[in-house]
Parts: structure tokens; sequence; C-alpha cells
């Protein structure tokens, strides 16, 4: 059983990553929506990495870099969502047999489609994705260097703390608000949750996969709770009446069911004490076990 160095953990994580995305944003055969996604998402994995090592880079360094990887993110969420929608309303098609719905769902379609390529002019993709490509340069750079005083469990315990902590507040808040935004920014919580579990998953596969399985379902089902609202908002803006009321009812049912199911996994993911969490992580991960990963 040997130690785990959780400085050389964390570097080796961030650099898979950014990585990944430099490979990904040179390859001309990538769809435009997939690497728009995939970046977003590496981003988004970066973030929680310095959310882990808050107080290791200290907070002037961490805000600067993480404000300029929220910024990236900002600048393709409108494409990201147009991409998003367009999606939905596909797989909405696909399960719809009534026509009037379907015409509905073709229409806005169109108009999301027209509107992306209008948008273009003020939002160039090609220019966002060169950023993309650029900020995750100027980063590899940047983990290459970095060089932590810690190199056990404590690296990662303040940040971890943070973002378990975090995490519960918005799930109060959620199940008292009963609102998809706030069920939203819980999602946010619980995806940092997610990639710093993924990361530290690495002191004792097995036990620490179970964490990741339902934080990873809880995610995704909130997830398809916010695509719903979002085609609703969407539907909304362009339509009125009565053409409307089944695929509105139809939706707040899915968003009902997906909201109460939530509610069960989020209780199991944040139903322990912070301290109590972090402490039990903190004896998971002192070691590394050699033990075979399931492959279930």
């Amino acid at each position: 059983m040997n130690r785990i160095n959780w400085a050389q953990e964390l570097k080796k994580s961030a650099r898979k990553i950014i990585q990944a995305g430099i490979k990904d944003l040179e390859d001309k055969e990538i769809k435009t929506n997939i690497l728009i996604h995939d970046s977003r998402k590496r981003v988004k994995n970066s973030r929680a990495i310095l959310r882990l090592i808050r107080f290791e880079v200290g907070e002037k360094n961490f805000k600067s870099l993480n404000i300029l990887l929220r910024n990236l993110n900002r600048k393709s969420a409108n494409i990201r969502k147009a991409y998003v929608l367009i999606d939905i309303i596909e797989k909405e098609l696909e399960d719809s047999m009534n026509n009037g719905v379907r015409t509905i769902l073709h229409n806005l379609k169109s108009k999301i489609e027209n509107e992306l390529v209008s948008s273009q002019p003020k939002i160039n993709t090609n220019q966002i994705l060169r950023e993309y490509h650029d900020s995750f340069i100027a980063f590899k750079k940047l983990i290459d260097n970095w060089d932590f005083k810690k190199k056990n469990f404590s690296l990662i315990n303040i940040g971890l703390s943070e973002i378990y902590e975090k995490g519960q507040i918005f799930y109060k808040m959620a199940l008292k608000k009963q609102e998809v935004p706030i069920f939203h920014e819980m999602r946010k919580n619980a995806k940092d949750l997610l990639y710093a579990l993924e990361i530290i998953r690495k002191g004792w596969p097995p036990v620490i996969k179970t964490y990741i399985n339902q934080t990873k379902i809880l995610t995704d089902q909130i997830g398809k709770m916010h695509d719903l609202y979002e085609l609703k908002l969407e539907i909304n803006k362009y339509y009125k009446g009565n053409e409307i009321e089944d695929l509105l009812k139809t939706s707040d049912e899915r968003i009902k069911n997906l909201i109460g199911s939530s509610e069960l996994i989020g209780q199991k993911i944040y139903a322990e004490k912070t301290k109590n969490f972090i402490s039990r992580m903190k004896i998971i991960t002192s070691k590394r076990f050699d033990v075979p990963e399931s492959r279930s």
C-alpha cells in the first residue's frame, strides 16, 4: 500500500483534461457542437480542480483563473444552449405522435436554427474555439509550473469541504423553493463534487465509485429537468393558447417527477455533516489500496 501524493494526482488529472482539449480542438474532423460541449465540460472540470486547491494557490490567483475560465464558458453559453434545445426537440419529435405538437416542435427547431445562423456575425464560433485552444495552452503551462508544498490530503481538505457544504446549502434551498433554476444551481455544485470525486477515487476505487454513480445520476436528472424547463421557455416565447397546452402539461409532469427523484438522490449524497464526510474521505483515501475496480 503506497501513500497517495495528491499534488501529483491533481497535476496529472488537470494535465490530462487540458491536453485532451487541445488535441480535440486541433482535430478538424470533430463537429463544432461536440467541440463546444467538450470544451465547456473541460473548463468546468478545471474550475472544480481549482476549487479543490483554492487555498493552496491563494485567493488572488484562484479568483483571476476562475474568472478567466468562467468568462470563457459564458461566451459559448448561447451557442451551447441552441445546440441543446435542438437536441431536446429532436428527441421530443421521436417520442411524440401528436401531429399538432410535432408541427410546433418542427417550427421551433427551425426558428432556433435560424437564430443560431443569424447570431454568427455577433458570436463567432470559430473565434470562441480559438480562445478555448489558446486558454488551454496557457493553462497547461500554468499546471506544469504548479509546485504544491502540501502533498497529502490536506492539500484538498478545505476545498472539498467547501464544495460539499455549498452543495448542501443549494440542496436545502431547492427542497424549500421547488424551483428548477435553484435545482440548476444545485447541479453546478454537484458537478464540482462529481469532478472532485473522480480525482480522489484513486484512493479506493470501488468505494468512491458508489459516490460517483449517485452524484452522476443526480446531475443527469437535474440536467433533464432543466432541459425541459428551457424548452418550455422557448415554446412560451413563440406560442400561446390551447395549441401548446398538452405539450406544456406533459413537460410539467415530467419536471415534477424529476424533482421528486432528484430530492431522493440528493438526500443520500448530502446526508452527512460536512466534517463527517471529509473525515471519511480522508480515511478512505489515506492509502492507495490495490483493489481491482468493479466493472459493473
